[in-house]
């Protein structure tokens, strides 16, 4: 009977190790920053600059997603829901210039990316590989929106033959050498 409960004892204690070096490996994990995959870095044009930077949010959003880009995965969990909160504030005060179907898409993707980012932070079994994966998907989304942004101040087709006119002098219905 006395090794019934030895050889119980240990099988115990020998299922708990483990965990105890899942833990170890996780938060030697979190202690890694970020190296975002996949994405482009999207400047401003000037129009969308002028715009987005009397746009309180943008500017809060763009200085955390340009900190979400070197943080470990400490910081990343410390910092899910201020960006969740930051991304809601953005869809609340888009201004009335920006207020078009693709770019209010793009706010609500952001929105979106938010939640599963803090929603990854906030379970009780965190996978540091899927914390990680949503915060580079957050950042790539707010690349995506600021190439929304551009392309909302992209001259229309007819301005942008009236710019060649007038830059070159060319008719827009003739060709040269004919």
């Amino acid at each position: 009977m006395y090794y019934v409960i030895l050889v119980l004892v240990l099988t115990v204690s020998c299922k708990e190790a483990p965990e105890a070096v899942e833990d170890t490996n996780a938060d030697e994990a979190l202690t890694q920053t970020l190296e975002p995959t996949g994405g482009r870095m999207v400047d401003l044009t000037s129009e969308a600059m002028n715009v987005a930077s009397r746009w309180l949010a943008f500017v809060t959003a763009q200085n955390e997603i340009r900190d979400l880009r070197n943080a470990t995965g400490h910081q990343i969990i410390a910092n899910a829901d201020p960006l969740r909160q930051i991304m809601n504030s953005l869809s609340s005060t888009l201004p009335d210039t920006l207020k078009v179907t693709p770019i209010e898409s793009r706010v609500t993707v952001l929105v979106t990316k938010a939640e599963v980012l803090h929603q990854q932070t906030t379970k009780k079994n965190q996978s540091v590989s899927e914390i990680f994966e949503a915060a580079t998907s957050l950042i790539n989304e707010f690349e995506n929106f600021k190439l929304q942004l551009n392309e909302r101040f992209l001259p229309a087709p007819g301005d942008f033959q009236q710019e060649l006119e007038r830059q070159f002098g060319i008719p827009a219905d003739t060709i040269p050498g004919n």
